[in-house]
């Protein structure tokens, strides 16, 4: 693990982070907002997403655009209230896929998903956008993904 500093609400505090393929000074969205589920999302990103390509994918896209997602989430409310409140409401979703269940999102969580990545694009950065591709493969295009859990599992 390596050392990363977190941003929150202007002051600097530190988090401990695996970072993807090493890389250092970075800031940590999950531990900045969501600290006490950081492990619980740590865990998830190395037994879940890090099994398949696309999930490396969204995990190495997330570490590049992590500081301009802390900076959306401090200078707009709306989209920091948005997400955090769809993070949370995905956390069963990730227990069980963390305990080998196929991750299946209902099609409400799905639409209030693409209605956020779709809020954040205007104000996102190239970085930013990869990682919203990303996260829009797995979630909104989800249909590739649990197809490609079967054949690894």
């Amino acid at each position: 693990a390596s050392e990363a500093v977190a941003i929150q609400q202007g002051l600097t505090t530190t988090c401990r982070i695996l970072l993807w393929q090493g890389e250092d000074n970075q800031t940590c969205p999950a531990a900045t907002y969501l600290p006490e589920h950081a492990d619980k999302l740590r865990t998830f990103r190395d037994m879940v997403l890090g099994t398949t390509p696309e999930g490396r994918r969204l995990i190495a896209a997330y570490y590049a655009a992590a500081p301009q997602l802390i900076k959306i989430l401090q200078k707009h409310p709306s989209i920091r209230y948005r997400a955090l409140n769809l993070v949370r409401e995905l956390l069963p979703i990730i227990a069980r896929a963390r305990r080998g269940a196929l991750p299946q999102l209902p099609s409400d969580l799905r639409h209030r998903v693409a209605r956020l990545l779709a809020a954040c694009r205007p104000v996102a950065n190239k970085e930013t956008l990869a990682f919203l591709d990303a996260v829009e493969q797995l979630t909104i295009h989800r249909h590739e993904y649990p197809r490609r859990m079967r054949q690894l599992r």
